[in-house]
């Protein structure tokens, strides 16, 4: 550097400033955005975050499951009456399988899968109840 002239000098470091804040300008980029029940989140309390490809955004509530499409939430209940949605409490599982269907289990042992057609959460099965039979059956036949 102490070998080039003064304008090749000056030459040099604007290249070399230019290609640095070039560099510094073509980096990704990353914006947080946080989701309150004053954007619409059904409750304060989120248990499960899942991204669908078709770039939902899935949040297990105490309240359900709330889909975010990038400006507005659409909820699901995951109920079909007000006593069972205050006993099921909580869902504690949400999980895309291999073919991309959403499946919900809740802490009582509800099992769910979202139905893309109906646009709505089915009730599967109940696996506590289920539990609850095979327990005191297995335990007979050890006898």
């Amino acid at each position: 550097m102490k070998n080039l002239n003064p304008p090749l000098r000056k030459l040099f470091l604007f290249l070399c400033l230019f290609f640095y804040t070039y560099a510094i300008q073509a980096q990704d980029r990353y914006y947080v955005l946080t989701l309150t029940v004053e954007n619409g989140l059904s409750n304060q309390t989120s248990y499960n975050i899942l991204k669908s490809p078709n770039g939902f955004i899935w949040i297990s509530t105490r309240m359900g499951v709330d889909r975010y499409d990038g400006k507005d939430f659409r909820q699901y209940s995951l109920t079909n009456d007000e006593f069972r949605k205050a006993e099921d409490g909580f869902f504690n599982l949400m999980q895309a399988d291999e073919k991309n269907q959403i499946w919900v289990v809740n802490n009582r042992g509800r099992v769910y899968k979202y139905n893309e057609r109906g646009d709505r959460f089915q009730e599967l099965f109940n696996t506590q109840n289920t539990i609850k039979d095979f327990i005191p059956l297995s335990l007979a036949l050890s006898k």
